[in-house]
This record gives structure tokens, sequence and C-alpha cells, in this order.
């Protein structure tokens, strides 16, 4: 069975238009309606064509969501035989990373990926007196 809404078209219009201000995806709308997303949208067209009004312009789901990006190194340079890049506060904040742990750092093409591991680097291991 289809769900449907139930609500004068008006009422309708001015919920839609409100959700739309406050920035709220069309999708999240839907789903707050109970409805899916097509039926939402089919039901936004035909209360905008009888009531003859431009439906609102609802964001895209993506751009709402976007993030700052951090684009600042602190420093870098050489410790040994590895390498050191000293990262802003933030991220490790954003990571959930505390002092001290071990990163990894991939590069695959265009992708670079920050890892946290556990254990020795380059499978040294440990003694233990």
């Amino acid at each position: 069975m289809r769900k449907r809404i139930s609500m004068p078209d008006r009422d309708f219009m001015k919920a839609a238009k409100s959700a739309a201000k406050s920035g709220q995806s069309l999708r999240a709308t839907a789903l707050g309606a109970g409805v899916s997303l097509q039926t939402y949208k089919n039901h936004l067209m035909d209360v905008a064509m009888r009531l003859q009004e431009a439906p609102p312009n609802f964001p895209k789901g993506r751009r709402t969501r976007m993030k700052d990006h951090i684009s600042e190194i602190r420093s870098s340079g050489q410790g040994g035989q590895g390498r050191r890049l000293a990262l802003p506060n933030e991220i490790f904040a954003i990571m959930g990373w505390d002092i001290g742990m071990k990163v990894k750092i991939k590069k695959s093409g265009k992708k670079v990926t920050l890892e946290t591991y556990e254990g020795t680097e380059s499978g040294l291991v440990e003694d233990e007196d």
C-alpha cells in the first residue's frame, strides 16, 4: 500500500517553503513526511501547479554537508630515517587521535589516506625484559 500526503495544499506548500528556506534537503524533508522522495516530488509539483506557484528551491543534499578543508601544514622535516610532518590540532580532533599515536600516510593516485596502526614500525620487535 502506498503512503500519501494528506495535508491541505496551502499548508503543504507553506511547510515545503519553510523547509527549503531553513536549508533542509529535499530527501530529508521527504523522510520527515514519511514518504519516498519520488512521492514527495510528485506531490510538490502537483500542488505547485494547482496553486499556480513556483515550487521552492531546495538545496542539494551534498552541498549542505560540505566541510571546511584544512590546508595548512605546520612544519615538515626529517627525523632519522623517516620524515616528520606536523599537522594542525583540528585534524587530530576530527580523527579522534591522541598524542603519541602512530599514523601511516598512504598515497594512491590522487587519494591520500591517513590511518593509525598498532604495533611496531617495519616489523621490528621490542624485547620484553
